[in-house]
């Protein structure tokens, strides 16, 4: 359509992986080039899709890569009582990251209050600028009681880097 120019798309997929066009589907896509555009001088772009029966949100954001960036973005969903249930991991030649994540909240449903969202979007923009200590804000968090984590799964990580064009 006309949302886009051809050399803005264009330029999105030279920036990814050959494969990142085999396993994205096309609406995901769309959304992607869509952050990536309102990324422009923010410290991070979101987008938040409530899969209510499901029992989890879908969580898209795009930042810039710096080491580090990913543990700062797990640890502020963390410091929100909020669990990744998985992580599609993007990083573009350009060093920008897309990354989708599926989440939950503390009883395991998908976070659909808007308010939780904005507030989450603000923590990531005021951590990921450096205006806030990623550090300072877990240590004030509350410790889970014992009973809660008896009763979590044990955490489980893949890691595919066959999917990545790079080693």
């Amino acid at each position: 359509g006309t949302e886009f120019e051809t050399d803005a798309v264009l330029r999105h997929f030279l920036l990814l992986p050959e494969k990142y066009a085999l396993y994205t589907p096309l609406p995901q896509m769309i959304s992607h080039v869509r952050l990536c555009d309102r990324l422009q001088d923010q410290p991070v772009a979101t987008s938040w899709s409530p899969h209510a029966r499901a029992g989890y949100t879908e969580l898209t954001l795009s930042t810039r890569d710096l080491p580090g960036r990913f543990a700062q973005i797990a640890g502020t969903l963390t410091s929100q009582g909020i669990s990744i249930l998985s992580a599609q991991l993007n990083t573009r030649d350009d060093a920008v990251v897309i990354d989708t994540f599926q989440v939950c909240d503390e009883q395991g449903q998908a976070i659909v209050d808007a308010e939780v969202w904005r507030r989450v979007d603000r923590l990531l923009a005021s951590v990921i600028s450096g205006e806030r200590d990623l550090e300072e804000i877990l240590a004030s968090r509350h410790k889970p009681s014992e009973e809660l984590a008896v009763s979590l799964p044990a955490p489980r990580l893949r890691i595919d880097n066959e999917i990545a064009s790079q080693s």
